[in-house]
C-alpha cells in the first residue's frame, strides 16, 4: 500500500500539528520540500515506530548518488523522535571509507581506480562490523566521520549504544549483491573501457561486495529509486555546487566520470532492489517523490 495511507490512517488527528513540525524542520535545515515528501516521511516514521520492540531495530536506506538518502535519513530520525519516545542514530556507509593513504596503497597494489572512494572495497568493513556489534550490545563506541571535501577521515564521535532503539544505515549500495563473472566480462562504460580494460578493478569490486553482505542484513529496508543515470549525474553535480568555498570541487566532466565508478552497481540495483525492499520510494526528474509503496 502507499505509505501515505499508513500515515493518514495512523496520524489523522495530528495532521496539522505534524505539518507545522515538518515546516519548522525544513526551515531549520534550509530545505524546500514538497507536500508529498511530508506525508511519505511521517508515514515511514509511523511504520518504523510500529516495528520497534525491545531489541535494537536496524533499517537500511539505499539509493543512487544525489537521491537524497542523507536528507531523508536525517529527517526520518527526527520524525520518529518527534512522534514517539524512540531514540535512534544514523550510520553512514560513507563515513567508513578507508583513509586517503589506505586507498593510495590499494591503488598501487591492486588497481589505480581504487584510489577513488565509493565502490565496495574502499570501505573499512571490519570497523563497521565492530561498531554495529557494539551498538547492538549496548556498548559505547567511537564512530568515524569522513570529510568528502578533503577526501579523508576527519574525526570520531562517541555513541552510547544502550540509549539506542533503532539504527538507520544509509549508503548508495546498501543491499547490493555480487554478480557473476560472465556479467563482468564486457566493460559497462567509458571508464571501464579506458581504465579497466582487463577487468581487474570491476572483478575486485565484485569480490569485495561479498564481504558486505553481513552488514547489509538489516531487519528493514528502504530503496530510493532514481529515474535513471542522467538524473544521478544532474543531482550529483548540484551536490558538488553546494560544497563550501575552498573545498576540492569537481568540474562537471569530473563528476560525469566519477559517477561511472558507481554506474554498474547502480543500474543493477535499479532492477533488483525494488523487489527486495520493504518500502520503495520513486523519484521523478524534478527530484520529487511520486510514489512510496509499502510491501504487503
Amino acid at each position: 500500500m502507499e505509505i501515505r495511507k499508513f500515515y493518514s490512517d495512523e496520524r489523522e488527528t495530528y495532521r496539522r500539528q505534524d505539518h507545522i513540525w515538518f515546516l519548522a524542520e525544513c526551515a531549520r535545515n534550509s530545505l524546500d520540500l514538497h507536500k508529498d515528501y511530508y506525508e511519505v516521511l511521517l508515514g515511514t516514521a509511523q511504520w518504523l515506530v510500529s516495528r520497534c520492540d525491545d531489541e535494537v531495530l536496524t533499517l537500511g536506506i539505499a539509493g543512487g548518488q544525489g537521491s537524497g538518502k542523507s536528507t531523508f535519513s536525517h529527517l526520518l530520525l527526527k520524525a520518529v523522535e518527534y512522534i514517539s519516545d524512540k531514540r535512534g542514530m544514523i550510520l553512514c556507509l560513507d563515513d567508513f571509507y578507508l583513509t586517503h593513504a589506505e586507498r593510495q596503497r590499494l591503488s598501487k597494489s591492486i588497481h589505480p581506480l581504487l584510489a577513488t572512494r565509493g565502490v565496495p572495497g574502499t570501505h573499512d568493513v571490519e570497523m563497521m562490523s565492530s561498531v554495529i556489534n557494539r551498538i547492538r550490545h549496548g556498548e559505547s563506541v567511537q564512530v568515524p566521520e569522513f570529510n568528502k571535501a578533503e577526501d579523508d577521515r576527519s574525526s570520531f564521535r562517541r555513541v552510547q549504544g544502550g540509549e539506542i532503539d533503532f539504527v538507520i544505515f544509509e549508503g548508495w549500495c546498501w543491499g547490493a549483491t555480487a554478480t557473476t563473472e560472465n556479467d563482468l566480462i564486457e566493460p559497462f562504460n567509458n571508464l571501464e573501457v579506458e581504465q579497466d580494460s582487463k577487468g581487474i578493478w570491476r572483478n575486485y569490486v565484485n569480490d569485495q561486495l561479498e564481504r558486505y553482505q553481513s552488514l547489509f542484513d538489516t531487519q528493514l529496508s528502504i530503496f530510493l529509486q532514481v529515474p535513471d543515470i542522467a538524473a544521478v549525474l544532474k543531482w550529483r553535480w548540484l551536490q558538488e555546487q553546494g560544497l563550501p568555498d575552498g573545498s576540492r570541487k569537481m568540474s562537471k566532466s569530473a563528476v560525469s566520470e566519477f559517477i561511472q565508478y558507481y554506474e554498474r552497481i547502480t543500474v543493477r540495483m535499479l532492477a533488483e532492489s525494488p523487489q527486495k525492499s520493504d518500502i520503495v520510494i520513486k523519484l521523478d526528474h524534478q527530484h520529487q517523490f511520486f510514489s512510496a509503496v509499502l510491501k504487503d
